[in-house]
């Protein structure tokens, strides 16, 4: 292996060993246990309660989407999953937990939700914070199958909505 091969190898096994998962640029609470906190995110807000357990956290709540952010045609979740992040003040995460759900109509009493946070070590002198994570896809039916192709002149056009916001690597 040439000497270029080696150092561009050795850079990149370099990087992956620093890089870190982040929810920096998500918003994100400090992590109050025993207190119900309410987290507004673009499309999602959840209102949980922390309670803390001896293998770290347990995060019990419900996630709902906000109305006003997501069009009036979107009746049904074809696709979701959830995800939970525990980090310091600097954004890194420290623990995190990931569900997805099954299809389901799209109701007003939110989606109820229970993670395990289990850090390696929990640091006892810093600050602690709660985000969450989502990706989910919204059509107006539960049958709803988008046709072969869209065309926007004529204004038949796929009703899909899709979002997503989770942690990133650094």
């Amino acid at each position: 292996m040439s000497f270029l091969k080696k150092a561009i190898y050795f850079l990149i096994v370099f990087l992956i060993g620093c890089s870190h998962l982040s929810v920096r640029h998500l918003e994100k609470s400090p992590l109050l246990t025993q207190q119900k906190t309410t987290l507004e995110m673009r499309y999602l807000q959840f209102s949980y309660t922390p309670i803390c357990t001896t293998q770290g956290y347990r995060v019990k709540g419900t996630a709902f989407f906000k109305q006003e952010s997501i069009p009036g045609w979107a009746k049904y979740i074809q696709e979701l999953w959830l995800a939970i992040y525990l980090s310091d003040a600097k954004g890194k995460v420290l623990a995190k937990q990931l569900k997805v759900y099954l299809p389901q109509k799209l109701e007003d009493r939110g989606i109820p939700f229970e993670f395990s946070l289990t850090p390696e070590e929990i640091p006892s002198k810093r600050p602690l914070f709660i985000t969450f994570g989502y990706s989910f896809k919204l059509t107006p039916a539960a049958n709803y199958k988008p046709g072969f192709k869209s065309s926007p002149l004529t204004e038949d056009k796929d009703l899909i909505f899709y979002a997503s916001q989770g942690a990133l690597n650094y």
